[in-house]
C-alpha cells in the first residue's frame, strides 16, 4: 500500500510539476516555484507512506507538525507585515463612509422609530402566563384558621 501511496504521490507531482512550469515561465523563478510545487507534493506522499508503514510515527509526526509550523509561521509573518498598511487602509475608509452615512441613517430610523411604539405593539406571547402563574402550596388547616 505503502509504495502505492508514494506511486500516486510521484504522479500527482509530475502532473502539478509540468504545467506549473509552463505557466510560470515567464514569471522569474517561476520553474523553482513549479518545482518546489511538485516536491512538496512528493514529501506529502513520503509522509503519508511511512505512516503507512508505521515506521518511527512520532518523527514523523513531529516533522510534520514542524513543516506546517513552518508553512503557518511564513504566511503569518508575510501577511501581517505586508499587509498591514493595505488593511489600515480598506478600515479607514470602512469608517469614512460609516461616518459619512451616519446621519442619513439616522434620519431614516426616526420616522419608522415613531410610527412604532410600545403601546400598539401586541404582547409577543401570553399563553404562558395564565398557565404558569405561581401557586401556594396547600397548608393543611390548623385548629379554626
Amino acid at each position: 500500500m505503502a509504495i502505492l501511496i508514494v506511486v500516486i504521490a510521484a504522479a500527482i507531482a509530475k502532473a502539478v510539476s509540468d504545467p506549473l512550469s509552463s505557466l510560470l515561465s515567464s514569471v522569474t523563478g517561476g520553474p523553482l516555484m513549479a518545482r518546489g510545487a511538485g516536491v512538496a507534493i512528493l514529501v506529502f506522499g513520503a509522509f503519508a507512506a511511512l505512516d503507512q508503514l508505521k515506521i518511527a510515527p512520532r518523527i514523523v509526526t513531529g516533522l510534520w507538525y514542524a513543516i506546517l509550523a513552518i508553512l503557518v509561521g511564513s504566511a503569518v509573518v508575510s501577511i501581517g507585515g505586508g499587509g498591514i498598511k493595505p488593511m489600515q487602509r480598506y478600515w479607514e475608509r470602512a469608517t469614512a463612509k460609516a461616518e459619512q452615512g451616519g446621519p442619513q441613517l439616522a434620519q431614516e430610523a426616526q420616522p419608522s422609530a415613531q410610527a412604532s411604539t410600545a403601546a400598539d405593539d401586541p404582547p409577543a406571547y401570553t399563553g404562558a402566563t395564565k398557565q404558569f402563574r405561581p401557586q401556594r402550596p396547600n397548608r393543611p388547616n390548623r385548629g379554626g384558621r
